[in-house]
């Protein structure tokens, strides 16, 4: 059944982020994912699938991951964050990525829904970012 439903076209992920961000700056990060409901022809019966997210695994292209149960929302939220400790190189950026889960359940020709015993996880596309260090500086006032 999950290569059946891995043939519905479960669309990856996408880390949605600011332009760049600062080092030691709290960034806010999400994703849309969205549920998918399909009927399929299986062997002669049609089949009604319905998929839901249930997990993301940020990865956040420092070496660092996070598992949430939402998908965060944009800025002022602060429910999907991340912290950098280091600047990336002039010209370069981090390459980040979130993983989406999903739990899955079928009916066969409008019989009773069951559940898929398995979940299901689609490796996210890259988003990239650049971390940039942020100096003070003093001023005298005119």
């Amino acid at each position: 059944m999950l290569a059946a439903i891995r043939r519905v076209g479960i669309p990856p992920g996408e880390v949605h982020a600011p332009r760049y961000t600062l080092v030691n700056l709290n960034t806010t990060f999400y994703t849309d994912p969205m549920p998918v409901d399909r009927t399929l022809q299986i062997i002669g019966y049609m089949v009604d699938v319905s998929i839901e997210p249930v997990s993301y695994t940020w990865h956040w292209g420092d070496g660092s991951t996070q598992t949430t149960h939402e998908p965060g929302r944009p800025y002022p939220a602060k429910n999907v964050t991340h912290t950098y400790s280091h600047a990336t190189d002039p010209g370069t950026s981090l390459a980040l990525s979130v993983d989406v889960t999903y739990d899955a359940r079928y009916r066969v020709d409008n019989g009773g829904w069951l559940d898929v015993p398995d979940s299901i996880t689609i490796t996210g596309s890259a988003t990239t970012l650049p971390v940039k260090q942020a100096s003070a500086v003093l001023v005298t006032p005119e």
